[in-house]
């Protein structure tokens, strides 16, 4: 399952940026485990995982993020 960064998290041309990465590539993560804190203006977005799996990190910290990105995939 890819995780895509959506016009829900970035409104109106606002920047994202990921702070923290909980968990490192390749980890085992379980769904509604925190993954990353995302950045959005001036508030800090906790990202939970929305399935269980194996994590592969697609995008790193301090990336600057757009609608449609996909930072990360769940297998």
């Amino acid at each position: 399952m890819d995780i895509i960064i959506t016009n829900d998290i970035i409104e109106d041309g606002a920047e994202a940026v990921i702070v923290a990465w909980y968990f490192e590539d390749g980890d085992d993560v379980e769904k509604d485990a925190v993954l990353a804190d995302i950045m959005i203006e001036k508030a800090s977005l906790e990202f939970p995982a929305p399935c269980s799996g194996k994590l592969t990190i697609k995008k790193e910290c301090e990336v600057v993020l757009k609608e449609g990105d996909i930072i990360a995939t769940i297998e």
